[in-house]
């Protein structure tokens, strides 16, 4: 792989971002993907007790967080 697909904002993705950073890198990249082919799909994102909810972007397209949790099964529109 190219150097420029191992780094994300100057720090290496493997080794350089801890656990949200990464989510965070991946929502990037799904979002320049959609927008290089002019296309709005929802975006699913997983592990999201990993980050602060202040750091989850604001997306043009539906985002759908998954995150685990103490308690029954809920659905929220947020």
């Amino acid at each position: 792989s190219s150097a420029a697909s191992d780094v994300y904002k100057r720090q290496d993705y493997a080794n350089g971002l801890n656990h949200s950073d990464r989510i965070l890198c991946d929502i990037d990249l799904v979002m320049g993907l959609q927008e290089m082919n002019d296309l709005r799909l929802p975006v699913w994102v997983d592990d999201t007790e990993s980050i602060n909810s202040d750091r989850i972007p604001g997306l043009d397209t539906q985002m759908i967080l998954l995150k685990v949790s103490d308690g029954e099964l809920s659905v929220k529109n947020i």
